[in-house]
């Protein structure tokens, strides 16, 4: 079974999801993630295909503990989750207003229910 998970290695890592202007103390390395409705979703490369809809409330952003022992990792950052045009929010979603290159797709969504412009592939 295909998970959403070939699509973080797929993108790689190293963006950070900080806020725009917040200081990050190290080279982050850990793959963008996003908590939202008690699911963990997965940042990937957005497709042309991706456009947000309706906001969705509130999401956070879970600390990146990849520091070392010595590296506070930091709180999670809570942030306004949007939907996308035209694809459940059980499947992706989006940092809204962010206007970036990421889609966050729920962990366990089968690739097969993505559709087929909604992540780089």
């Amino acid at each position: 079974m295909v998970t959403a998970l070939a699509l973080v290695a797929a993108a790689g890592c190293g963006g950070s999801h900080h806020p725009p202007g917040e200081s990050v103390g190290v080279s982050a390395s850990c793959a963008p993630a996003l908590e939202y409705d008690g699911h963990l979703y997965l940042g990937s490369r957005a497709g042309e295909g991706v456009v947000q809809d309706a906001s969705l409330g509130r999401g956070s952003l879970p600390s990146c503990d990849d520091g070392g022992p010595d590296v506070d990792p930091g709180p999670a950052i809570d942030i306004d989750v949007a939907a996308v045009a035209g694809v459940s929010p059980s499947v992706a979603v989006l940092w809204q207003d962010r206007g970036d290159d990421l889609v966050y797709v729920r962990e366990d969504a089968e690739l097969g229910s993505l559709p087929p412009d909604l992540v780089e592939r």
